[in-house]
């Protein structure tokens, strides 16, 4: 453009004219991308489809955009699907249109898929990429459900049993009715048990636990006179494989714990004294050493091992005192002599409840949990020297309850009842949630798997969610605002949920989950 500015003189006789070079804009095409990369954070289950994450473009230049192509490619381009009304669009100056993303994995193989979505248009940079990426996961998509047992039967599941129980190939469960117990014992890719071994004790039982190990299962028994009783078999729990029930221990009163190391089965309990008491098999339940007491104390008894080391934990006081503290004892003979001190208040912790552990197979590195009370917290710390020195404890949920804890090596899980606030009249929900560490317990991340619940009231441990670990599957039964529901997965990433119903009280293994349903036992087989 040519501007002329034209002037002239009093005292000389012409006409001055200047001439300005004025500069000519073009209309220019650009184009924002945001966001520019997505990451689908929760896993998605192998099959199914994510909540759509949206891409917004929008025409920041002067001129119109043209947008010619909106496409899916990268790696595991087949895993994510777009759909838009950009593509073919013509967009004026600032206006704007979507791309929706959805992940859907379609591969069996788990793990983690990307893919970028590319748009080519006319501006001035083209094409735009934006990056995407998920993680896939194989979980349960459907579940064989039977009843066990006729109404007014109870699982075992309660107290953090660990029912059913996983060896092998092979799966124990059972329940209690009345004064008789009732153990099934079956392969874990069956969906029907044969009938059970049934054994009638001189009174009604209160607590019923499994364990097992190799081709053994033990099943420890109390009963309303404060009996406890111990019953083994050699040959995977078949009919006729069982020994008479054994006297173990009287005056017993809580829960007791068991656990199965190889040959050798470990067993503990409290008494009304207050006394903490130990015994051991050498020869997979068959015989038992004569109980010792390892101290005093009041509940929450939990035994595990590794090779020659077995590790005994239990509470001493009552909550409501304010001062509870957590024990630990720790044998490395096999349970033929202990050393014994308070672990929480070695950490300059006064109040430490419910301890739960897990024990890795290969390293023997051992997990523990347990619960403070004011606030409602979950502490994790963990020894891999054989219970000689402990990490500093490490706060993973707060405020949140029922903790459980499962070290696969390679991953360590640990479940909760997280406490939520909802917007609806300030009403607490209790929702499932799982914390999972992938460098042996350093580092946790967390994920409310179940959102609201409906759980504003806990009953004893009956919504607690229940963990299996082993061999890079990870499976957790739990409760969300349709009922019992079952997250499945593997390497640390969990998909689901399956429904399984109504019920409380649940326990899971490989491929199989067994909980107290409204009116009987249900036991699932699920692929």
């Amino acid at each position: 453009m040519l501007r002329y500015i034209i002037g002239w003189s009093m005292t000389m006789s012409f006409i001055l004219a200047i001439v300005i070079s004025s500069p000519i804009y073009a209309a220019t095409t650009s184009m924002t991308v945001s966001p520019t990369a997505i990451s689908f954070l929760d896993s998605q289950a192998i099959g199914t489809s994510s909540i759509p994450q949206i891409i917004t473009l929008t025409n920041v230049g002067s001129a119109v955009l043209k947008i010619t192509s909106v496409s899916v490619g990268g790696l595991n381009a087949a895993a994510f699907y777009e759909t838009t009304t950009c593509e073919g669009a013509s967009l004026p100056p600032t206006a704007a249109c979507t791309v929706s993303v959805v992940f859907r994995p379609t591969v069996t193989a788990s793990g983690i898929k990307s893919g970028s979505i590319k748009i080519v248009s006319n501006a001035v940079v083209s094409p735009a990429t934006v990056t995407i990426s998920g993680i896939s996961t194989k979980s349960f998509s459907a579940c064989s459900t039977t009843s066990l047992a006729e109404s007014g039967a109870y699982s075992i599941v309660e107290n953090e049993a660990g029912n059913p129980s996983v060896v092998e190939s092979a799966v124990y469960t059972g329940y209690k009715l009345g004064s008789r117990s009732y153990v099934f014992a079956t392969e874990d890719s069956r969906q029907a048990f044969p009938a059970p071994v049934v054994t009638t004790y001189p009174a009604s039982l209160g607590f019923v636990k499994l364990s097992a190990s190799n081709h053994h299962v033990t099943l420890a028994s109390t009963d309303s006179l404060y009996n406890l009783y111990v019953t083994s078999s050699l040959s995977f729990g078949v009919p006729g494989s069982w020994t008479a029930p054994m006297l173990l221990g009287s005056s017993t009163v809580h829960a007791p714990a068991l656990a199965s190391i190889g040959d050798h089965v470990y067993i503990v309990w409290t008494t009304l004294a207050g006394s903490v008491m130990f015994s051991r098999s050498m020869d997979a339940g068959q015989t038992f050493s004569v109980p010792v007491a390892l101290g005093a104390g009041t509940q929450e008894v939990m035994v595990s091992g590794h090779g020659n080391d077995v590790y005994v934990f239990w509470e001493l006081g009552v909550e409501s005192a304010g001062s509870v503290s957590v024990i630990l004892a720790v044998s490395h003979d096999g349970g033929a002599t202990f050393s014994v001190r308070n672990i929480s208040e070695s950490t300059g912790t006064m109040v430490a409840l419910e301890p739960q552990i897990s024990v890795d197979p290969a390293s023997g590195r051992v997990s523990l949990v347990w619960r403070t009370a004011n606030p409602q917290a979950g502490v994790y710390l963990k020894s891999t020297d054989s219970g000689t020195t402990w990490s500093a404890p490490m706060t993973l949920a707060s405020p949140a309850r029922q903790f459980m804890v499962a070290d696969d090596g390679a991953y360590i899980y640990v479940s909760y009842l997280g406490r939520h606030t909802t917007t609806i009249a300030g009403v607490v929900d209790w929702e499932t949630s799982v914390a999972v560490s992938a460098d042996g317990g350093s580092n946790f991340s967390k994920r409310n798997l179940s959102g609201f619940s409906n759980i504003s009231v806990l009953s004893y441990d009956n919504q607690r969610p229940n963990l299996f670990a082993s061999g890079g599957l990870i499976r957790l039964v739990g409760y969300n605002s349709s009922g019992l529901a079952l997250w499945s997965g593997t390497n640390g990433v969990l998909g689901g949920p399956y429904q399984l119903g109504t019920g409380t009280m649940a326990g899971v293994s490989q491929s199989s989950v067994t909980w107290q349903g409204p009116s009987s036992v249900k036991y699932a087989i699920c692929h």
